[in-house]
């Protein structure tokens, strides 16, 4: 078999092919030994420097050299030729050698997904719903806040000075009579510090079970979303979604959706195709 080609006419072979394949022919095709001796050679060269100098270039390939070739994959950051490795510039997305100059290019990936909002970035914001949930947040409500709800709770409720009969939806409604729209996620800490009622429950159990799923809907999503998306899904519908699938109920029921109904027949198509892909039950979220 012929030695073949380089992969281009500027390019030599890989710089370990090239050393495998030597060492395999010292072994193999050491000079005869009439020629070493007219030449005053040890019946065995000692080092391959010794048998360049006596010997040709082998025209064939055993298969093992062979398959080095069909297996080599080439190293995007490696030059080939001079064996050092190229400068990546990931702005022009080329990868240069800083010896011959010889430059090559490559495909970048979209971050969008990576880094902005990876599968860790995702699953982080995902849990902090559940903390909040259970009101496991460390956010501090300051003590004047407090004091404001009540003063306006005051103003609605007259027969219970305790506010044991206040709900969560009555406490988001006070927030956003006083400006304080921005702690919605923290509502069940501030009911749970105004009431003293016991937050909902969370266990470790269905929080495992909840975020499992969640890490399972990734692929599906990115798979079945509008191209121009780059958000998840509402954090809310899906843990209403998953915990309903999973039986917990109450968990669900405490997960509002978003108030416009196209929005959320617009989410409730989305995960109708990542239901199918999973092999999940689907059910729409509103009639």
């Amino acid at each position: 078999m012929a030695v073949p080609p380089p992969r281009c006419a500027c390019v030599e072979l890989p710089f370990q092919i090239v050393l495998e394949d030597a060492w395999e022919s010292f072994d193999a095709a050491l000079p005869s030994a009439r020629f070493a001796k007219r030449m005053k050679l040890a019946a065995r060269p000692p080092n391959i420097a010794a048998f360049v100098s006596v010997s040709a270039p082998s025209k064939t390939l055993s298969k093992e050299a062979q398959q080095r070739r069909d297996d080599f994959v080439p190293d995007a950051h490696l030059c080939d030729p001079c064996n050092r490795p190229r400068v990546i510039d990931t702005r022009q997305a080329t990868a240069t050698c800083s010896r011959c100059g010889d430059s090559q290019t490559f495909n970048v990936i979209d971050r969008s997904f990576r880094e902005g909002t990876s599968l860790h970035t995702r699953s982080n914001h995902f849990r902090d719903h559940l903390k909040r949930f259970a009101a496991r947040e460390t956010t501090t409500i300051e003590d004047d806040v407090l004091e404001a709800i009540r003063t306006e709770l005051r103003k609605r409720v007259y027969d219970d000075a305790s506010f044991k009969n206040i709900s969560q939806d009555e406490v988001r409604d006070v927030l956003k009579r006083l400006s304080l729209s921005h702690l919605y996620n923290h509502s069940t800490r501030i009911w749970t510090l105004l009431t003293g009622h016991q937050p909902p429950e969370l266990t470790e159990t269905q929080e495992h079970d909840l975020v499992t799923m969640f890490a399972m809907i990734q692929a599906p999503f990115e798979k079945h979303k509008p191209k121009e998306r780059s958000n998840m899904l509402s954090y809310s519908y899906v843990i209403s979604q998953c915990a309903k699938l999973l039986g917990y109920h109450d968990i669900a029921r405490a997960f509002k959706l978003l108030k416009s109904r196209e929005k959320v027949l617009f989410q409730d198509a989305i995960w109708r195709e990542i239901c199918a892909e999973l092999g999940w039950r689907y059910a729409r979220s509103m009639p």
